[in-house]
């Protein structure tokens, strides 16, 4: 039975208002079009790299049988809150918190490494052109089928209405609000500045009353985009190999255990050499320029035409680790700039994990975490250990199984770029056999200083603006094409008075089939994969 509350609100965030949203329904309702929304998704106003999809991208795999164990009980929540006016829907139009909230796309599948990403529909509601970031590859047939792609809707959002009635709004959430600068108009972006605060933007980064504004373990997952995801090895990875094994200097190398077998990485022991670390350095292939360089600000829902102009410092790693009986630590090797971050992680279960910042020793506080060889984690109940290593916002951070191994070390005194090795980030074994599963690289958001595609130049650049003791400075994840508090010109602060609530779950995802059903004729039916938390 279809349920057929009062028609939504869009939420928007182009300069293109949205329109109310269709009333959520059970049956499947034939599409006026194939994009019934008249608003279009601008090639970034809200995306898709991959946010809690997995890590940002590409959906968990989930069974259909779970898939739609979860879409009923979502649903019936659904029905639960909005009868008990607690929450209200909302469908996003647009781009500009892509990954983490999806527009209009089309979903596509890389025919040469595989990878999964969503790219947003242009002003004329078609698909920009894609660029898989992952391998580069760029030049995709122009129609949907050979493309190996599919049109899906906008995120429908469930929003939690009064929860800001009940306490403050926090730093990096997600709010949506009705726009200051666009009166009438429901937006929803992320919330950075907070009332009576300085913020300025520099290098990408945030600065709060002129500190940087660092994130937690759990804010970090919510932001943080894949650079590269193993997972899918590019065809063109013996040409261009992503990591360098390193044993020893280079001018006196030693040979190295590093295989590479498909997706997955081994190290294999050799007896000899096994008292010096044996490295992984990480080297990225610029998938716009076909060369190895810099990590840059790329996006893939803003395909070919959008994003990478740059350069990234904040970097980290995700990876399931089988880590052997024989190992003695593995390393982590973090370089920003000038500085270089090198962490120890024994795994005997006794020594604690040692940090050094350019060679020099830091004293750190030890945390609940806990790096384990094979047989110590198989007697905890776990096969493998997930690794979380970052430097994002001059804080360097390690955690396993979101444990944190030690409190995350701050600093405030970068030091200028150097010369030397370009790698961001390294990845190392002390010993013996070590599995590496499921690596990807990532990086921060980079919250840039212009509007894509404009001569709009953003407010708190040259110098931080202040917010009245009622305001709130918000921004788009997908920064390059976001129109936000950098750049509305009336009112660029949303005032307490002007939020909505926030939002928390991705309820009633939804993908375009044609379908045989009284007659020829094209559906949006739901998609319970898709269902989500937003973080």
């Amino acid at each position: 039975m279809p349920l057929s509350p009062p028609a939504p609100p869009s939420v928007g965030g182009s300069d293109t208002p949205a329109v109310p949203s269709a009333p959520i329904a059970i049956t499947l309702a034939p599409a006026a079009s194939a994009f019934p929304d008249p608003t279009p998704a601008v090639g970034g106003e809200n995306h898709a790299v991959k946010t809690d999809r997995n890590d940002q991208g590409g959906p968990y795999p989930v069974s259909s049988t779970r898939g739609f164990i979860e879409f009923g009980v979502a649903l019936l929540l659904t029905i639960i809150l909005i009868k008990g006016f607690a929450a209200e829907a909302y469908i996003v139009p647009t781009g500009s918190m892509a990954p983490t909230l999806l527009g209009f796309h089309e979903e596509v599948v890389c025919p040469d490494c595989g990878a999964v990403f969503a790219v947003g529909l242009g002003d004329s509601n078609q698909p920009v052109s894609p660029l898989c970031l992952n391998c580069g590859r760029r030049d995709f047939p122009n129609d949907l089928e050979h493309r190996r792609a599919q049109l899906r809707g906008g995120d429908r959002l469930l929003v939690h209405k009064f929860l800001f009635n009940l306490r403050e709004p926090r730093r990096w959430e997600v709010a949506v609000f009705d726009c200051p600068d666009d009166p009438g108009q429901a937006y929803v972006k992320r919330i950075v500045g907070l009332p009576g605060e300085t913020v300025q933007l520099h290098n990408g980064d945030v600065f709060i009353n002129g500190a940087i504004a660092r994130k937690s373990l759990e804010e970090q997952r919510g932001m943080r985009l894949i650079v590269y995801d193993h997972d899918h090895p590019p065809p063109d990875i013996q040409e261009f190999p992503r990591f360098l094994a390193r044993r020893g200097t280079e001018g006196h190398p030693a040979p190295s255990g590093w295989e590479m077998a498909g997706p997955r990485i081994m190290h294999r022991p050799r007896p000899v050499w096994d008292d010096q670390p044996d490295w992984l350095f990480y080297r990225h292939r610029d998938p716009r320029r076909g060369v190895l360089g810099p990590i840059r600000d790329e996006i893939p829902y803003n395909g070919w035409e959008g994003g990478g102009e740059h350069r990234i410092h904040d970097v980290g790693l995700v990876a399931d680790l089988q880590v052997g009986s024989d190992v003695k630590a593995v390393m982590i090797r973090l370089r920003r700039a000038g500085d270089t971050f090198l962490a120890t992680l024994a795994v005997d279960g006794v020594t604690p994990p040692r940090l050094t910042r350019n060679g020099q020793p830091i004293e750190i506080v030890p945390g609940p975490g806990l790096l384990r060889s094979e047989r110590s984690a198989r007697a905890a109940g776990r096969t493998t250990q997930r690794l979380e290593a970052s430097l994002f916002d001059q804080r360097v951070l390690i955690a396993v199984d979101g444990q944190l191994l030690f409190e995350p070390f701050d600093y405030d005194d970068p030091q200028g770029e150097r010369r030397g090795s370009s790698a961001p980030i390294a990845f190392g074994v002390l010993g013996g056999d070590l599995v590496v599963d499921h690596l990807r690289i990532v990086r921060d958001i980079h919250y840039t200083d212009h509007l894509a595609g404009t001569p709009k130049l953003a407010r708190a650049v040259d110098q931080p603006v202040r917010l009245g003791p009622d305001e709130f400075f918000m921004l788009g994840d997908n920064s390059p094409v976001s129109n936000d508090s950098r750049f509305w010109s009336r009112h660029p602060f949303v005032p307490r008075s002007a939020l909505v609530g926030k939002p928390f779950l991705v309820h009633l995802p939804s993908r375009l089939v044609p379908l045989k059903v009284l007659g020829d004729a094209t559906y949006w039916i739901p998609d319970p994969r898709e269902i989500r938390y937003i973080r």
